[in-house]
């Protein structure tokens, strides 16, 4: 018998919420999602921002003005500790 895989519906928004790209809205939902102790959300979480943590280790970035101008002036790209303008 196959087994069914579900993919947990909030999982696609971990990445864009740990780089602050998530709209004011859409943040304050995911993190009362979080605050049910999802244990798939948080593991996911856990495990982005450590990535992103050692993004800084790379170098600079050249993509970032594409970056910015993909996302948008009222975003924060926080994990590059850099706010677009």
């Amino acid at each position: 018998m196959k087994r069914k895989v579900t993919k947990h519906k909030e999982l696609d928004r971990v990445s864009s919420y740990a780089m602050g790209l998530l709209g004011e809205a859409e943040t304050a939902d995911f993190e009362k999602h979080l605050a049910t102790g999802c244990a798939v959300c948080l593991r996911e979480l856990n495990a982005v921002n450590n990535t992103l943590g050692l993004l800084h280790l790379a170098g600079p970035i050249a993509a970032l003005p594409a970056l910015c101008a993909r996302a948008g002036s009222r975003y924060s790209v926080r994990f590059m500790r850099h706010t677009c303008s």
